[in-house]
């Protein structure tokens, strides 16, 4: 979602005005990770789904907003990569589903390891026929692009570091201190790293 409202901002916006449009977006991009881990502990203080009520007026107030604004959307025709998206979605799934099941069927179980390499299989097939597609569902050749795959590995290895913070910081608030959730949530959100925070919005702009 978060590459796919930056490509929103960026399109919508003329150049003249698109720095002061991707300082508001990382903005309250920035404001609401701070946020999140606060209010989420207050809502499971409350109850657990309350985290899946919450989305509920932030959707309303979005199609709100984009009924008021009218933006333009240019529009281009194209076929839908059906191989592609069979092939990805197989692959992150099996994948998931694999490291996800390791915690109840153990690392040594056969369907593990069958689950995860099946999925890395579907994934490699999946970049190949894209190569090979004229209508591609993602353009993998851009990878190509030095600047642009050091960004990604940086950004990857940065979220490999940042988002576990939330979770981690979180749990160990509660099972060791013995701190209520919504105090666990405020802890944290402020073991968030700004490092992350700032490596993650200049490499998307």
């Amino acid at each position: 979602m978060f590459p796919a409202a930056l490509a929103i901002v960026v399109q919508t916006f003329p150049l003249s005005e698109r720095g002061r449009a991707l300082a508001a977006f990382f903005g309250v991009a920035g404001a609401l990770t701070a946020i999140g881990p606060i209010l989420g502990g207050w809502l499971t203080q409350w109850t657990w789904r309350a985290i899946f009520w919450v989305n509920i007026p932030v959707a309303v107030i979005a199609l709100i907003l984009i009924a008021v604004s009218h933006p333009v959307t240019e529009y281009r025709p194209a076929r839908l990569d059906v191989r592609g998206l069979v092939l990805i979605v197989g692959g992150v799934g099996l994948s998931v589903f694999g490291f996800q099941q390791a915690a109840v069927w153990g690392w040594s179980s056969p369907g593990v390891w069958l689950s995860i390499a099946a999925g890395v299989v579907l994934l490699v097939i999946f970049v190949l026929v894209e190569l090979r597609t004229p209508e591609p569902l993602t353009q993998v050749r851009i990878f190509k692009v030095r600047p642009f795959m050091v960004e990604n590995i940086v950004l990857a290895l940065c979220m490999v570091a940042f988002i576990p913070i939330f979770f981690f910081a979180s749990m160990y608030a509660q099972s060791s201190p013995g701190r209520p959730s919504r105090r666990s949530g405020s802890t944290s959100g402020r073991a968030s790293s700004p490092g992350c925070n700032s490596a993650t919005r200049s490499g998307s702009s």
